[in-house]
């Protein structure tokens, strides 16, 4: 439809505007952005001492989301997605079965525990970046 593609070299005008936006657009500020507002994740209380959370984290290996619920202190349903990378695949799975039912405070042990059981390799994302992520009191 369109023809063939030739390649060719990209001229300093729009090499300049490439850094530009490319300054602009990785921060959290236009990351988070909707509208005029800054967006970071979503709390649901449903009832005393049971929340339904709702978190995205951009780590430097890719973005990170988590659905879960907090139940008087402990982990509830959770499920993890995003655009990242994890060795073995279903690693996640296990993560999220290992929070589930498991006390907060706890968080740190755990995913400690559970990459040096697995040998879980997620490029560009660290256990500090799993608790930004899952940070029941909100976002900075």
């Amino acid at each position: 439809m369109l023809g063939p593609v030739k390649p060719c070299e990209k001229d300093p005008a729009l090499e300049n505007k490439i850094n530009e936006l490319r300054a602009e657009m990785l921060t959290d500020d236009w990351f988070f952005q909707k509208g005029r507002k800054r967006v970071s994740g979503r709390d649901i209380k449903v009832r005393a001492g049971t929340k339904i959370l709702n978190r995205i984290y951009k780590a430097p290996g890719g973005l990170i989301r988590a659905d879960f619920e907090v139940k008087d202190g402990s982990f509830g349903e959770i499920s993890i997605s995003g655009d990242f990378f994890c060795f073995p695949e279903d690693a996640i799975k296990g993560l999220e079965a290992k929070l589930e039912g498991a006390p907060i405070q706890e968080m740190r042990r755990l995913l400690t525990d559970f990459y040096a059981e697995r040998h879980i390799e997620t490029p560009g994302i660290e256990i500090d970046d799993w608790i930004q992520l899952l940070n029941v009191n909100g976002h900075k």
